[in-house]
């Protein structure tokens, strides 16, 4: 099967979304943040300040001059601003509350993950990371070993 035959198997319309009304049970949903355990967790500073640089600077790499020598709170600022929670809602009639993210999934129950390296950083060791946007830190994956 092509990857457009699939897309067009498994995309929704406006028919199949009315044939197929059934809410998500949110009592059975599974846990929306990925937490590995037993790894070791890195904490992030809490409410990050606005970023010193312009989203357009950093981009085109004139800006990562901060991350070496204040990496845990340029990594707050970045994964703050493009990874974190941003607001929780309750449903009414239940009572179950579910959070707001910055970079939302597409709308099913899939979470957004975020991942990322780390090398040269003040105060943390160099390696592979996991954003948990739920507690705003980092646990350490592996340990890098750069050759």
């Amino acid at each position: 099967m092509s990857w457009r035959e699939y897309h067009e198997l498994t995309s929704h319309t406006p028919e199949s979304l009315r044939r197929n009304a059934a809410r998500p049970r949110l009592e059975t949903m599974p846990d929306p943040f990925r937490h590995y355990e037993g790894v070791p967790v890195l904490d992030l500073p809490a409410d990050p300040p606005q970023p010193e640089d312009p989203a357009l600077a950093l981009l085109s790499g004139g800006a990562w001059r901060h991350a070496g020598r204040d990496g845990p709170a340029f990594l707050s600022q970045l994964l703050f601003h493009s990874a974190a929670i941003s607001a929780s809602k309750r449903v009414p009639s239940t009572g179950y509350r579910y959070a707001l993210r910055v970079n939302p999934s597409s709308g099913n129950l899939h979470p957004t993950e975020f991942h990322f390296l780390a090398r040269g950083l003040t105060l943390w060791p160099d390696g592979l990371y996991h954003y948990r946007p739920s507690a705003h830190m980092a646990g350490q994956r592996a340990i890098a070993t750069w050759t």
